[in-house]
């Protein structure tokens, strides 16, 4: 440096120097030796040498003036130079300066920009120290929070969020000292206590050294995006709960025609008419044929300009031919075409609906025409505009007839409100339904439900009533007949209850009567027959026989009776019932028999004659009313040829008629049909059951007879029944007499609860010389059986006993000796014994009263069979 400034000053000296060199001259001194002089000082001073003597060349005092005047001129020079210098680096300081200021002012203008930038800011900005205390906050940050920014100077990061938020601000923090810069979402909490959801990118300051100074951050408010965000989330929710809710095929294509988006109906629908399953952005083009695929290209095109496409199309799908409808609309964004919506309906349901609809409007004609419910369209005041055939012809009109009249003119007065009332219900739209009756043209009462409804136009402007009416006459007539046979039912009830209380005493007389008949029958032989004991013993068993019949006529009216066929003189049994018959069509009318000679017989149940004779009579009895005569005849009939009548068909052969005529009133031929119908009667309700007829026609079918009916309108019926003769067996009956069939010592136990009837049984059984064991009870019997082991040959018991009833008995004692014999004894077993027979066979079973040889046949007749193998109860 000092080198540097003694060279500046040398040179300086030197340019001093040269006025000097010039004095020198003019002293005497050349401008040779002058210039040497100089430049050897000049290099002497450069080199830091000592200055050479001049002495030699020229004298002192010239040297000192020169080097005065050297030296003068120096310092003239260094201080024109300073100043020059001077000015010049002042003028450089006043240009720093002036730069200094320009570039403050820059600086604040800058700052000052940037801070109205930062105010302004639409984003927060927030600035903390390494406290994480908050140094800066702008406007946009404060009101985020509801805050301004002098409140939240100097307050800590962690005041303004819950618990949660300082857990992460705090874990956040901890990475901006580490020099971690990151973007992720916050949620704050502002001053009034809600929350905002922000998008924080924040990062560390650092000073020049490289430490931690604290941290800034942009925030920005998505509340509002976030909700936009849910709302967008749970739109495309709703929207594809929406696409796949619905039947509908739905795709979404871009311009290249690939699917981006569609629902399950198209993928079903992809894979139905493909054969494969759709991947991401599938065509359909691909898998058409060459025709197919250019005409779907066209309408992909054409909708691409603008317009919507539609068309139907049908396809067969596993062998069935199914059918769609298409449309394909362009999808804009920004007014430009980016692809296309297709929305596909299966349409196949409709299609045939469609065909069906067509169908069935060119049968609507022959349809209104033939309907099996008359079919009517009524004006809106009243007027019947159109009616259909069933109508005309329920109503007994021709159709120019009917049309024109009015609904009220061909309803009965009765109805009339009812119809109005229903008629406005129409026209406020209900669609119920009335039933109503409509007058005949020939004044006859029409049922009819009528259904009735109001036709509109497009505009939905009433037109007319279409009514649709069901013929409901005769339902309404099985609705009264059914009233009726309800009413007949209660009264056959009642006569049921009568016959029960009939049987009931019928079977307690049975047993009496059964004790005097074997006791008179038994004690005759033993008087002689002139004695007055004979006599009486004979009127004894006489009048008890009669009281016999009488009660098998009584539990035959009850229907009680078992059914016991036999062979039949029919004369004989039908003039034992003329006394009951004279006393059932009263005396006001004369009952006439008229008996046919050689009679053949037949084989039946006298108390069945009895109830057909029972019921004839009854009903001549009404026809006559109370004034008239009734007819029974009998008479022997051949039937040449076989035949076929109102009963049925009748085979050729020979019967035994016998008939039962009136004079009265007769049968209106529309009643023939129905007289045989249970419950059919033209009583009033309480005085017939209507079953009367049914039960003849009933007995006589079961006995394979034919009835014949002669009747007509005031002349009176003949109801004439026809039975098979019997040409099998001679004649005779239970009550015959002759030889007993006499016992072999044969044992038999008796069971009877009839203490009086058991002792009694006993000794005619012993009397007919079998040895007999008597029990009143099963426990009596079953000790009987086990002291006598297996020596019974036969049981005989009564069905109806209090404890047990017959045939439980007969199956216990069976178990104690297997094969037992069983007779079983009744006076009303009715509900006891099988409905047609006995209680297990008409071999084994006898009829209370029985007479001694009655039960002498039928033991003996047991006694003589195969042994049985087991009791059997019938169901």
């Amino acid at each position: 440096m000092t080198k540097h400034v003694a060279t500046t000053v040398v040179l300086l000296l030197t340019l001093f120097a040269l006025p000097a060199i010039a004095d020198a001259n003019a002293s005497g001194m050349s401008a040779r030796d002058a210039q040497i002089a100089t430049t050897t000082v000049l290099a002497s001073s450069l080199a830091g040498d000592e200055l050479p003597p001049v002495a030699p060349l020229y004298n002192l005092l010239d040297w000192m003036m020169g080097l005065v005047l050297a030296a003068s001129a120096i310092f003239v020079g260094w201080l024109v130079t300073l100043r020059r210098v001077v000015r010049q680096r002042t003028r450089e300081l006043q240009e720093e300066l002036d730069r200094r200021e320009r570039a403050e002012s820059a600086l604040r203008a800058s700052e000052h920009k940037y801070r109205l930038l930062v105010d302004n800011l639409a984003q927060g900005i927030w600035h903390i120290d390494q406290d994480a205390r908050t140094t800066f906050a702008n406007p946009a940050m404060a009101a985020m929070l509801g805050y301004n920014a002098e409140e939240m100077a100097g307050r800590p990061l962690f005041d303004f969020m819950d618990a949660r938020g300082v857990e992460l601000a705090t874990r956040y923090f901890e990475a901006r000292k580490d020099g971690v810069t990151e973007r992720h979402d916050f949620e704050f909490l502002r001053k009034d206590g809600s929350r905002i959801y922000t998008s924080i990118e924040t990062g560390p300051l650092l000073d020049e050294k490289g430490d931690f100074t604290g941290a800034i951050a942009g925030v920005q408010d998505v509340t509002a995006l976030r909700a936009t965000t849910e709302a967008l989330r749970h739109s495309e929710a709703n929207l594809h709960t929406l696409i796949e809710s619905t039947d509908d095929i739905i795709a979404l294509r871009n311009r290249t025609g690939e699917v981006v988006v569609s629902n399950g109906s198209f993928a079903r629908l992809y894979h139905a008419l493909f054969d494969v399953d759709m991947a991401p952005g599938a065509q359909v083009a691909t898998h058409l044929v060459d025709a197919e695929r250019n005409r779907w290209d066209e309408i992909l095109a054409e909708v691409h300009t603008g317009d919507a496409y539609h068309m139907d199309y049908a396809r067969e799908i596993d062998d069935k031919m199914r059918y769609f409808a298409m449309s394909i609309y362009p999808v804009r964004s920004g007014g430009e075409i980016i692809g296309s919506s297709e929305f596909t309906r299966e349409i196949t349901d409709r299609v045939r609906a469609e065909e069906s609809l067509r169908d069935s409007e060119a049968r609507f004609r022959l349809a209104f025409e033939n309907a099996n419910v008359g079919v009517c369209l009524v004006g809106l005041d009243r007027q019947l505009l159109r009616v259909n055939e069933r109508f005309c012809t329920m109503l007994g009109y021709e159709r120019h007839e009917l049309e024109g009249l009015t609904v009220d003119e061909i309803t009965h007065p009765d109805f009339m409100a009812a119809s109005t009332a229903f008629i406005q219900r129409a026209a406020a739209g209900d669609r119920d339904d009335i039933e109503k009756v409509y007058l005949h043209r020939d004044g006859r009462h029409v049922w009819g439900r009528v259904n009735r409804s109001l036709v509109r136009d497009g505009e939905g402007r009433p037109l007319y009533y279409i009514a649709h009416v069901q013929d409901i006459t005769e339902r309404k007539q099985a609705e009264a007949e059914r009233e009726r046979l309800q009413e007949q039912l209660l009264q056959a009830q009642k006569m049921e209850a009568i016959g029960r209380l009939a049987g009931g005493i019928a079977h307690d007389f049975n047993n009496m009567l059964a004790v005097i008949l074997l006791r008179a029958e038994m004690s005759l032989p033993l008087t002689g027959e002139s004695t007055p004991l004979h006599y009486n013993l004979s009127s004894i068993h006489g009048t008890a026989q009669r009281s016999a019949d009488l009660v098998r006529q009584l539990l035959g009216f009850a229907r009680k009776q078992v059914i016991a066929p036999k062979s039949l003189d029919l004369n004989a049994t039908i003039e034992g019932m003329l006394p009951m018959l004279q006393s059932l069509v009263g005396e006001g009318i004369a009952l006439t028999w008229h008996p046919a000679a050689g009679l053949w017989r037949v084989k039946m149940d006298p108390a069945q004659i009895d109830q057909i004779l029972a019921n004839l009579c009854s009903n001549a009895r009404d026809a006559v009313e109370g004034a008239g005569a009734i007819k029974i005849e009998t008479a022997n009939v051949v039937v040449e040829e076989a035949m076929h009548d109102a009963d049925g068909a009748l085979p050729a052969g020979d019967y035994v008629a016998f008939s039962v005529t009136d004079d009265g009133c007769g049968i209106d031929d529309a009643l023939l049909p129905h007289i045989f119908e249970p419950f059919f009667t033209t009583k009033e309700v309480g005085k017939g059951s209507g079953l009367g007829l049914a039960t003849v026609e009933g007995i006589v079918h079961q006995n394979h007879g034919h009835i014949q009916l002669v009747t007509a309108p005031g002349q009176g019926a003949t109801f004439k029944i026809l039975l098979p003769r019997q040409v099998t067996e001679s004649g005779g009956d239970s009550r015959q007499t002759g030889d007993l069939a006499g016992g072999k010592g044969e044992t038999i136990l008796v069971v009877e609860d009839e203490p009086t009837l058991l002792e009694m049984t006993a000794e005619a059984l012993e009397f007919l010389g079998y040895k007999v064991l008597s029990a009143g009870s099963l426990a009596d019997a079953r000790r009987l059986m086990e002291e006598h082991g297996d020596a019974l040959d036969l049981l005989v018991t009564d069905i109806v006993m209090p404890e047990v009833d017959g045939r439980q008995l007969a199956r216990r004692l069976a178990e104690l000796q297997p094969g037992l014999r069983v007779l079983f004894v009744s006076g009303y077993p009715a509900d006891h014994a099988t409905p047609r027979g006995t209680p297990d066979s008409d071999a084994n079973f006898l009829q209370k009263p029985y007479s001694l040889h009655a039960l002498a046949a039928k033991v003996r007749e047991i006694l003589d069979s195969a042994p049985v193998v087991e009791v059997t109860t019938r169901k």
